[in-house]
């Protein structure tokens, strides 16, 4: 990737998330799931977050908040789950848009979580 005149060095995901992206987009009925690759500055610094993009065309999730919420909080327990090393990750954030509300004008959401 590169900014402005700088190329900025990627590192990608634990191979563990790589495995559970594919099942995230099979849960999302055709939508897209993937992980934002790591800066490798940030690893450097000891300091990043791991970025989750997900879009969900399954009624059934996106229907409601609450059901969605509960969704998003099992992604993130999984995630949680499958992290490995764990150190320098400050957080799990999760960009989630689901065209299909009717609780939302956008269809976006952000969630955070703690890396625990």
């Amino acid at each position: 990737m590169t900014y402005g005149h700088k190329s900025m060095l990627e590192v990608d995901v634990p191979i563990e998330l790589k495995k559970l992206e594919k099942k995230f987009k099979e849960e999302s009925n055709g939508g897209d799931a993937y992980f934002r690759p790591i800066q490798k500055h940030e690893i450097d610094e000891c300091h990043f977050n791991i970025d989750f993009f997900i879009t969900i065309n399954d009624d059934s999730i996106s229907k409601s908040k609450i059901k969605l919420d509960n969704y998003i909080n099992s992604v993130n327990k999984r995630i949680n789950e499958q992290l490995k090393n764990k150190i320098c990750m400050d957080s799990l954030i999760i960009s989630v848009s689901a065209s299909k509300v009717t609780f939302s004008k956008s269809g976006q959401f952000r969630y955070s979580f703690p890396i625990q």
